[in-house]
């Protein structure tokens, strides 16, 4: 008898966003800021978090009061965001008012009437309009594992027919000309166009999102910009506060290319990767991502070169339905790149249904679950040992362990005991935010 391959299933747990529109969305429980931030996070020079903070099971929703407006951010990945541009809005009334930038008001030429970015994407929700959606992951039933488990193989044979006839991965039969690149992007780049090279100037300066979709910081890096079209003031302009969520040199692909070059950028990644023209079209000009939030999902799958099931895991990336989806997405895939390249290599990326997961060749049973606070249910303890049955069909050992971004109620460690996972806690995702 020949003893299988022992794997290892990455399960990147994030929320199954049904679009059915008979399913009501669950009850919010009420939690305390103090309770779920740190206590350097609940306010600070021109912020407060509000006290009452929503969680509809499995993510925080919390409300900023700001001196420059109220703001609400979904998630705590969200959230360190938002407390970052705050301080860069600081920096940049602070800078209005110096005599560098007052002179340059003086002589510069007249302000446009509209220095706003005219995006497509919907600005940043109030609290009243947060759908519970999260939550809806953990819903998912036995029999959508075992169907998601059955696609993700049907995916593997493909993978590998496609491998042997020399397709993927940049092979031939996958390139797209230079002018072929900028007639499927042109368009997509049309909404941000407004970014020229002074407002992301002024963004790597502060450290911050040139695309981001804070109505607020993106109207004053905009006027600070406008009058330094030469880049003399930005050169002069240090802030002072820590920055918060530095990617590198994933962050400078960013800032330095403008809206068209850097969605060519992303078309030769995904080209690259052997994605077809109709889900490059889809994913560029279609989906709820911003050029920055494209630009760092696409370089983590990048990372993994080699990794089979890297088109099945941007097809469901396909479908955030708003920008919370799309940073936990974006999430998952560093969080892959990373063990990919510092713990253990993966083997592929195995999509189904949902949740996603990955196969390395250690035997290790490892749970991803980018999530604030989750509550584990009898329903969700379910799944996970429908999901420990696969991973012991494909050859995984008894070692569980689960990752969650923030953390889990008693109960819930209980259930993750009784089921065999050590559990770690409050797990850096290695992006947005410490």
């Amino acid at each position: 008898m020949v003893k299988p391959t022992p794997v290892l299933i990455l399960l990147c747990f994030l929320p199954c966003w049904s679009q059915e529109k008979e399913e009501k969305a669950p009850a919010f429980l009420e939690l305390k800021a103090a309770e779920v931030l740190p206590a350097d996070m609940l306010e600070g020079r021109d912020y407060r978090i509000d006290e009452v903070v929503r969680n509809d099971g499995v993510m925080n929703y919390f409300v900023i009061h700001s001196s420059f407006g109220e703001m609400s951010a979904e998630g705590e990945a969200m959230l360190r965001i938002r407390l970052d541009e705050v301080r860069a809005i600081r920096e940049l009334e602070t800078f209005s008012k110096t005599e560098v930038f007052l002179d340059a008001v003086k002589t510069g030429v007249a302000k446009p009437v509209n220095t706003a970015l005219n995006v497509v994407r919907k600005p940043f929700s109030t609290i009243k309009n947060i759908p519970g959606g999260t939550v809806r992951f953990f819903k998912v039933n036995k029999r959508k594992i075992q169907e998601g488990y059955e696609d993700a193989k049907e995916f593997i044979e493909k993978e590998k027919k496609k491998k042997k006839s020399g397709e993927g991965d940049g092979k031939a039969g996958d390139k797209t000309t230079l002018n072929e690149a900028a007639a499927e992007v042109q368009d997509a780049a049309v909404s941000y166009i407004g970014i020229k090279k002074s407002h992301r100037r002024w963004a790597r300066k502060l450290k911050i999102d040139p695309y981001s979709s804070n109505e607020v910081v993106r109207k004053k890096i905009g006027e600070v910009a406008w009058y330094d079209t030469a880049g003399n003031m930005a050169a002069g302009f240090a802030p002072s506060d820590e920055i918060i969520g530095y990617l590198g040199d994933i962050n400078e692909i960013v800032w330095e290319k403008d809206p068209i070059e850097l969605l060519m950028h992303n078309e030769k990644v995904l080209a690259g990767m052997g994605v077809d023209k109709a889900m490059t079209r889809q994913f560029l000009k279609g989906s709820n991502y911003s050029p920055s939030q494209q630009t760092v999902l696409l370089e983590a799958l990048k990372k993994m070169k080699g990794v089979a099931g890297r088109r099945e895991f941007l097809a469901h990336a396909l479908t955030a339905q708003k920008e919370m989806e799309a940073i936990l997405f974006a999430q998952s895939a560093v969080m892959m790149a990373d063990i990919h390249q510092k713990e253990k290599p993966l083997r592929m990326i195995a999509v189904g249904d949902r949740p996603m997961g990955a196969i390395a060749e250690d035997g290790q049973f490892l749970i991803i679950a980018a999530v604030d606070r989750v509550y584990l249910t009898e329903e969700m303890a379910e799944n996970l040992s429908a999901y420990i049955d696969i991973a012991e069909y494909e050859g995984a050992g008894e070692l569980r362990e689960i990752r969650l971004s923030g953390v889990t109620d008693p109960s819930g460690k209980r259930k993750l005991a009784d089921l065999g996972f050590t559990l770690k806690e409050r797990v850096s995702l290695g992006l947005f935010g410490k």
